[in-house]
């Protein structure tokens, strides 16, 4: 039984996953998915839960915790709860922003010009 609350929206993305710490470990990742309050990413190595992490994805950052890890297919699947994110500005890609982000960054409290 599925009890998610929220769609997800498919994204197939490629977006780069810094790992905050000392150091920062960056590491090249995949969105496969984001909600209003999330993102699936698949990245190359574990990433302990709980980790601090910011997304950069299309000259825009997403900073949030990574909830979920797990084994998939040679590399790691990586839930992350999203905190905050940068304002978006630029062209609308395909209607992604405006469709599928729109109700993340108002409830943030974030606006795209032109929302």
């Amino acid at each position: 039984m599925n009890s998610r609350q929220e769609s997800r929206y498919r994204a197939d993305e490629q977006a780069t996953l810094t790992v905050l710490g000392n150091p920062d470990v960056q590491m090249p990742s995949r969105v496969l998915n984001v909600s209003r309050s999330g993102v699936r990413l698949e990245v190359n190595r574990a990433v302990r839960r709980g980790a601090p992490v910011r997304l950069e994805w299309d000259k825009h950052f997403l900073v949030g915790k990574a909830v979920h890890v797990s084994a998939a297919r040679g590399g790691y699947q990586v839930g992350l709860e999203l905190l905050t994110c940068s304002s978006w500005r630029g062209p609308n890609r395909a209607g992604f922003l405006p469709l599928r982000l729109k109700a993340f960054t108002s409830r943030l409290g974030l606006r795209r010009p032109g929302y």
